[in-house]
């Protein structure tokens, strides 16, 4: 029976250590996730502001020098989305592998003012060019029509 109670008491230490090492490493990995969480979207948030001329300036993957709490480089891409452009700031995770469902992920959108203003400004000068020609071709024929009354008049 002493034995019975001695092996009931060690399954119960070795349970109770169990269930403190997995506290704790999850409390770890809860923590290496919000740290991540915050570090990438600070990165996007930098690089949110850095806008020219209504486009994101692009930086090179390879200058991020920015780290996850897991010791991996923060990944920065950009995508031309017709009108609109995206920014994704990524983290590949606990299991460093990108596109699994650890992944962190945070997105940044910009509305392609500079191709919308190219457009604008091609139309505006394609119709101010137009103007102009109806202008000149105007004074054109008045200056033709002045000079055929003088040349009429003259005997």
């Amino acid at each position: 029976m002493k034995e019975l109670f001695i092996e009931i008491r060690i399954t119960a230490i070795a349970l109770t250590l169990l269930l403190i090492v997995g506290w704790l490493t999850m409390g770890r990995s809860c923590a290496s996730q919000r740290a991540t969480d915050k570090k990438v979207s600070q990165v996007a948030e930098r690089l949110d502001r850095q806008v020219d001329r209504g486009r994101y300036v692009r930086v090179a993957p390879e200058s991020v020098s920015d780290l996850d709490s897991w010791g991996q480089r923060i990944r920065v891409e950009y995508r031309d989305e017709g009108l609109s452009e995206r920014l994704l700031v990524s983290s590949s995770g606990p299991d460093k592998t990108f596109g699994t469902d650890d992944d962190v992920l945070t997105e940044k959108m910009l509305l392609n003012a500079k191709g919308l203003g190219e457009k604008i400004h091609d139309g505006a000068a394609s119709t101010a060019k137009e103007a102009t020609k109806g202008v000149i071709d105007g004074v054109a024929e008045k200056l033709k029509g002045a000079l055929k009354k003088t040349k009429e008049k003259q005997p």
